[in-house]
């Protein structure tokens, strides 16, 4: 079950990376085509709600991606490699 959920935040993490590579073309297409004293006014929402994507949900995302990953598997992994070596170091 744990997998499952691992699989899941790490696809949103990797769509969400791709689909801010994706919008920082966008806000460059966008200052292209409009001029310096309307862009805001014209796309002042859009980049706000952006801003607000970009510093409170991606890290949490990301927070979630990485509290799955360590609390579940990387820690077990850890510690199974730690009791491997010490019981290889016994029968030495």
């Amino acid at each position: 079950m744990w997998m499952v959920w691992m699989a899941l935040s790490g696809i949103v993490v990797a769509l969400m990376e791709t689909g801010v590579i994706f919008y920082s073309g966008r806000v460059i297409d966008l200052m292209d085509g409009s001029d310096p004293a309307g862009f805001w006014a014209l796309h002042g929402l859009e980049l706000a709600l952006a801003a607000a994507f970009i510093l409170f949900l991606r890290p949490l995302m990301i927070g979630l991606n990485h509290l799955l990953l360590e609390q579940t598997l990387a820690g077990n992994m850890q510690e199974q490699v730690r009791w491997r070596a010490h019981k290889h170091l016994l029968g030495q």
